[in-house]
């Protein structure tokens, strides 16, 4: 691993943890500490759902909040049993959660992907999960998680026209994506 690569890593690692901040103005300030800035905040009551985007010069990071101890997220952690999704069987819970977020979170995205700015997702645990999944939909490139459950299965081989999303992560690779970029 390269000193950038852990350097960028060491980045995700820190917003995935601000990710579990309720207050938005204190997640503000610790972004801003880390040099981002103009963070939007994601939320979705049904699932528990939450995310943050947040972006730091050429790039930005989509970070989910992993599994605290409240009804909605392990309800979510239990829905494990997996459903196709074209070529891939996904996890139910992760998928629902993503879903849940998605029509707020991909306008914002991909208004910073025509502007040239490079997303990654991150999170950690139930946020890193969702993370993949978010990354799948998106075509995002990078993906970095921490403690990450598997959250779909992939075919053997890529479609035509698509590439691997790239993980990075603390633990061996739970689970591997592949998207139309």
């Amino acid at each position: 691993m390269t000193k950038e690569r852990l350097g960028r890593d060491l980045v995700h690692w820190h917003v995935a943890d601000i990710a579990y901040v309720r207050d938005e103005d204190k997640a503000r300030e610790l972004l801003a500490q880390r040099g981002f800035s103009g963070a939007r905040f994601f939320h979705d009551r049904q699932t528990g759902t939450d995310a943050l985007l947040a972006r730091n010069g050429d790039g930005a990071v989509l970070a989910f909040r992993g599994t605290e101890k409240n009804h909605q997220d392990i309800l979510t952690d239990l829905r494990f049993r997996f459903r196709d999704k074209g070529v891939f069987r996904v996890h139910r819970g992760f998928d629902a959660s993503w879903l849940s977020v998605r029509d707020e979170v991909c306008p914002r995205v991909r208004a910073l992907m025509r502007h040239g700015v490079r997303v990654a997702a991150t999170g950690h645990s139930l946020g890193g999960a969702v993370a993949l999944r978010a990354a799948a939909g998106l075509g995002l490139g990078e993906v970095v998680t921490f403690g990450a459950p598997g959250s779909a299965t992939a075919p053997s081989r890529p479609m035509p026209g698509q590439r691997p999303t790239t993980a990075a992560m603390c633990a061996a690779p739970t689970s591997f994506l592949w998207c139309r970029c």
